[in-house]
């Protein structure tokens, strides 16, 4: 791009700054919109957006490289191990089982720390098979900043027709996002079928929009693409409410999912319960009593007001093609365990939440369990820690694990019904029984 610099939605809008061309052949549709449209009794069309957000992890981007013998071991504060190696790996021409990724614990990540921790492992890298020796790369805040980059910016220009009572019959928008210089970690096709929220709508027009402005790249952020489009429908729905001069909860009971529907990406709500949700929030919070106070400190002050919103919110989450791995080992002398998975802690329990699930499978105490780091010897080719996912997934392999290895205890324990844990263990080392299990 060359003349005026873009720098935000409008101004790519304007000048046709765009990563992908918008076209009605790319957008995702659900029933017929021209229809829907077109019986409404009210239409009305707007505009709304929303800005970029950082990630403030406490810790910001670092890695420190280790030459060694069989190639450089990669110390990294990353959410994905498989990302690091394959960065310097590629960095250093060096075949990835010669890079040795080792992960103990991210100090915060929130997405920040996926794609963008490899550009601070990749320089460290560099600089250590320089010099040949051990190289450490930890950016300052204002640095990790600029550097990283933050969550999309989105905008959402639509037209939505609805009834005199206010039910919504068609939503068609044109979803802009801000990609920066680069689109590497898009996340708007996926942002769409959040779209609908907890709205049960007959007819949809999804266009998404990727545009290009001179500002640093910027990256996946907590629940990418989720927030902005949810913040885009909530939008809508204040918008038909003020039309009507209906209360914007009303509005959103009367096109509420029902469990068993099914959404127009045909994701069936098995689950849903926001309805019952919202009862009980009603009802635990007072929400009826606090609206009724509001409204009367409103009346009654001319230049301090106050507001109430209950908003709901439908978090669809995928395991659909990732991968998890999981090691537990048991040692014979003393009967501790060792546990290494494919996951990251950033503060989210995952650690605990494996010894937990561990000791309660294999019936042995949880002091004696150790969670060691992770690392691409024992969890090569994962998926990364994010999507609020990982947790369960690890957890579901030590299961694998730990069921393996009940299976090869379960001589001793016959043998010996009422022995200890360590007498168990030792008995089965000392028949020959593998006590390491690998869970996926």
């Amino acid at each position: 791009m060359t003349g005026k610099a873009i720098l935000n939605i409008q101004e790519a809008v304007q000048a046709k700054s765009f990563f992908n061309k918008p076209t009605a052949s790319a957008s995702l549709v659900a029933g017929n919109i021209s229809d829907e449209l077109g019986k409404s009794s009210h239409k009305v069309t707007g505009q709304v957006s929303c800005g970029t957000q950082y990630h403030f992890h406490m810790e910001t981007q670092s890695a420190l490289c280790v030459p060694v013998e069989d190639g450089m071991d990669v110390y990294s504060s990353t959410q994905w191990l498989q990302t690091i190696q394959s960065a310097v790996s590629d960095s250093l021409a060096m075949p990835n089982n010669m890079v040795n990724v080792r992960v103990k614990r991210c100090g915060g990540g929130f997405g920040g720390k996926l794609s963008r921790a490899a550009q601070v492992a990749a320089a460290a890298g560099i600089a250590a098979n320089a010099v040949k020796r051990p190289v450490r790369v930890h950016l300052d805040l204002d640095t990790n900043m600029q550097l990283v980059g933050k969550r999309w910016p989105y905008m959402g220009e639509y037209e939505v027709g609805f009834s005199d009572d206010g039910k919504i019959n068609g939503v068609k928008i044109v979803v802009y996002a801000d990609g920066g210089s680069a689109s590497n970690d898009i996340s708007l096709v996926e942002a769409l079928s959040w779209s609908d929220n907890v709205y049960n709508v007959a007819a949809w027009q999804l266009i998404p929009v990727a545009v290009r402005t001179n500002t640093p790249a910027n990256t996946w952020c907590r629940a990418p693409g989720s927030v902005p489009v949810i913040f885009i429908m909530e939008s809508i729905i204040e918008h038909v409410a003020k039309t009507l001069q209906m209360p914007p909860e009303k509005v959103r009971a009367l096109n509420m999912y029902q469990k068993g529907q099914v959404t127009p990406w045909k994701m069936p709500l098995t689950y849903f319960n926001v309805d019952e949700i919202l009862t009980q929030l009603n009802a635990s919070a007072e929400i009826t009593d606090r609206q009724t106070a509001v409204t009367a400190f409103n009346e009654t002050n001319r230049w301090k007001k106050r507001g109430l919103s209950t908003i709901p919110i439908k978090y669809g989450i995928s395991w659909l093609g990732t991968m998890f791995s999981a090691q537990v080992s048991i040692y014979a002398p003393d009967g501790t365990i060792a546990i290494t998975h494919a996951g990251v802690e950033i503060g989210q329990g995952i650690n605990t939440k494996v010894a937990q699930v561990a000791a309660h499978l294999l019936k042995a105490p949880i002091n004696l369990i150790k969670i060691k780091q992770s690392d691409t010897l024992t969890s090569p080719n994962v998926s990364a820690t994010g999507g609020s996912i990982t947790s369960e997934s690890v957890s579901k392999a030590v299961i694998n694990a730990c069921e393996e290895l009940n299976k090869r205890l379960q001589t001793a324990r016959e043998i010996m019904p009422d022995s200890s844990w360590l007498e168990i263990i030792q008995m089965a080392s000392n028949s020959g029984i593998d006590l390491s299990a690998r869970g996926w």
